[in-house]
Formats: structure tokens, C-alpha cells, sequence
């Protein structure tokens, strides 16, 4: 199961033709996730009856369902997932997400996909990753104020210096063992060979779970909570390409602190930023009501997504607004009910706004700014 990123949100994002399907299914940690299924099942029904009325065709339908239906008979993937699953299938291909969002049980059946509820994976609710380097074992976790979850790391992250400088480390001596003095200075244990040597193989190995790091998640995105001995966590923002690292480390050896605390700790360190980009943009909406620069017109904020011309959009929670937008008139046309010649104008701008840099927050009805609308804009003019 691969990790959900933007790239994979923009790729879905932009992806526009007939026959798209999109799964939201709420899922567990633990168990056999049965309920998850049933609600899945009954979403895959749903969509069989939608190709039916377009008269699809047997051959089509049974083909468009196979892996739908081979993921349903998949007890085993049902008993590794997160919080949330997300599901998109075209004619051609076949994906699922499996990520720490709780979502409501959706499914949207269009010409495009439909990627509101993973906003949130990005913008607004405190997520984070956590690497935890020690001498025994590299992991990875994503997290966020109430849950934590390991990412698989497989060959792509060395998890033991050995893995980086081959099983000659311990004749050397360099096992990463170190002891504090009470001038709170770091001393190597050991003999063989020179601080040079090992000064190189430490960054060897921070240099290869840095480019592995980026493989699973890019160079930038979410922040990075680096737990470790404060000169291996000196040494590794040296060399990192990643955009986006805490100043501030987990400080100690990872593996005498449990999961838990080490949320908590990264929580502590991140909440303030996180909790105060969505303050902060509520409160400029309300300095800015009378000058020009927020609306809540969904017709002016659907155009000004287009153009990309919003900083900043609130979408409240489990809401359409269905109809059309013409590019050539800049004009919109609302309808009252979803139709294969229309689409939801709100999943239009939150994609064109996210995937121009845009800020998307989303929130409960009797929390927009402006609760008269489903989107409410800070505009960049």
C-alpha cells in the first residue's frame, strides 16, 4: 500500500474522464475491519447500479469490479490498515490509501475524483512525521495530536548502522554506544578505528535514511520530529534534504521512550503552528469582511479558485454544490442535483486552490467564518 502524498493527490487531482469512482470508508486499527467491508461492499453496489444506468454493459461492469471485489475477498489487507481508507478506480487503474484520517462513509461516482476529505492529510489538523534514529533501529511514524502509526520503511531506510557500513562496524567498535559526561559532552566507547572513520560512517548512514526518507515522502511537506542523541540529530540536519525539520529534537536514545511519549513530545513542540495557521486566517477573514479580499459568494470563490487567485479557502464539512464552470466565460452554473454533465463545485475549487498552494481548511457547518456559505475565501489580491 503506498504513502499518500501530494504528488498522488495532485496526479488524482488532475485526473479527468469518464467512469471515476471514489471509496471513503471508515476503518480500525485492530480486528478484522468487518464493518468497514460491509460499508465498502454496499458503496461497490451503489457504483454497479451507476454503470448500469449508463448501460455500461456486462462485460464492462465485471471488469470496472474485479478489484473492487478481489479487495473485499482480501482478509488480510482488511486486518493491516489505519483510520481511513480511500479508494479510486478508472477504467485502467486501481488504487487504495490507506491513511490516518477518520472519515464519514462517502463513495462519488463522476468524471472526476473526489478529494476533499483527504485535505485534511495536508492542511490544518497537525500532522507530522517522526524519525526515530538510534544504534539499533530506524523508524518512521506519522502522527498528530491523538494518533501515532508506523510506516513501513522496508529496504529503503537503513535500520542499523551495519545496514550502511557492513558487519566490519564491530571490529571497529563504532556502535553508536555513548555515554554522557557531566560537562554534557558525547564519548565514543571502543577501539579500532580513528574519530575520522567514524565520523564518516555516522554520516553515511544518516545520508542514506535521509535519501530514503525522501523516497517514501518526498523532500518537503509535513514536519519532521527528529528523536535521537542531540549530535547524531546535528549531524542528520546537516545532511538531510528535507524541507521541513523541527528546530528542536526528541533528545535521548529513542528506544528508552515509548511511542506514546514520544507523540505527546512532538505535539507539544508543533501545536502552536499548527493551531495558529487556522486562527490566524480566521481572524484576518474577519478583519477583512468590509475591504474586498474575503467572500463568501460561492460564485466569486469558484472563479477565483480557477485563476488562482485564493491564499486561503474554509469548506464546511459534507457539503455539494453541484453544477458547471465555464472557463471561456468565467461564469458559473449551479444546478440542483448531480448529473453525468456536472460536477461538485466544491471538490472544483478546493483541488485548484490546494494544488496552487492555497491554504484548504476544512469545518464543521457552524464554524465557517461566514456559516451563510459552504466556502468562505481569503482572496491574494
Amino acid at each position: 500500500m503506498a504513502i499518500f502524498s501530494k504528488k498522488i493527490f495532485k496526479d488524482l487531482a488532475q485526473t479527468k474522464e469518464a467512469d471515476l469512482s471514489t471509496c471513503y470508508i471508515p476503518t480500525f486499527r485492530e480486528g478484522d475491519n468487518e464493518k468497514a467491508r460491509i460499508t465498502f461492499k454496499n458503496q461497490v453496489n451503489a457504483i454497479k447500479k451507476e454503470l448500469e444506468k449508463l448501460n455500461k454493459g456486462e462485460k464492462f461492469i465485471k471488469k470496472y469490479l474485479e478489484p473492487m471485489h478481489q479487495l473485499l475477498d482480501d482478509p488480510i489487507y482488511w486486518r493491516h490498515l489505519s483510520d481511513g481508507l480511500a479508494v479510486f478506480r478508472s477504467k485502467e487503474n486501481f488504487r487504495t490509501y490507506s491513511v490516518p484520517i477518520h472519515f464519514e462513509p462517502f463513495h462519488y461516482f463522476g468524471n472526476e475524483f473526489y478529494m476533499v476529505p483527504l485535505i485534511p492529510y495536508f492542511n490544518g489538523n497537525g500532522r507530522f512525521y517522526l524519525l526515530a534514529i538510534s544504534q539499533k533501529k530506524t523508524r518512521l511514524y506519522e502522527g498528530s495530536k491523538d494518533d501515532i502509526g508506523r510506516i513501513k520503511i522496508n529496504d529503503k531506510i537503513p535500520e542499523r548502522l551495519e545496514d550502511t557500513v557492513g558487519y566490519d562496524f564491530e571490529e571497529k567498535s563504532l556502535q553508536f554506544r555513548t555515554e554522557r559526561t557531566g560537562a554534557n559532552e558525547v564519548q565514543f566507547h571502543g577501539h579500532g578505528a580513528g574519530k575520522d572513520d567514524k565520523n564518516d560512517e555516522l554520516l553515511k548512514f544518516l545520508k542514506d535514511i535521509d535519501k530514503g526518507l525522501t523516497d517514501i515522502i518526498g523532500k518537503s511537506g509535513k514536519p519532521l520530529v527528529i528523536a535521537s542523541v542531540d549530535e547524531v540529530f546535528a549531524k542528520y540536519k546537516q545532511v538531510s534534504k528535507y524541507k521541513n525539520i523541527h528546530p528542536e529534537n526528541i533528545s535521548g536514545n529513542p528506544d528508552e521512550i515509548d511511542i506514546l511519549s514520544m507523540q505527546e513530545k512532538s505535539w507539544d513542540m508543533l501545536k502552536d503552528m499548527f493551531q495558529d495557521l487556522r486562527k490566524d486566517s480566521m481572524e484576518k477573514f474577519e478583519r477583512n469582511k468590509d475591504n474586498g479580499i474575503v467572500s463568501a459568494s460561492v460564485d466569486k470563490i469558484v472563479t477565483a479558485g480557477m485563476a488562482g487567485n485564493i491564499d486561503t479557502l474554509f469548506v464546511a464539512k459534507n457539503q455539494h454544490i453541484w453544477g458547471t464552470f465555464d472557463e471561456e466565460q468565467q461564469a458559473v452554473e449551479k444546478d440542483e442535483h448531480n448529473t453525468p454533465d456536472n460536477e461538485c463545485l466544491i471538490n472544483k475549487t478546493v483541488k485548484a486552490t490546494f494544488m496552487q498552494g492555497g491554504n484548504v481548511f476544512l469545518q464543521e457547518a457552524g464554524s465557517m467564518p461566514d456559516s451563510s456559505s459552504p466556502l468562505n475565501a481569503l482572496f491574494r489580491f
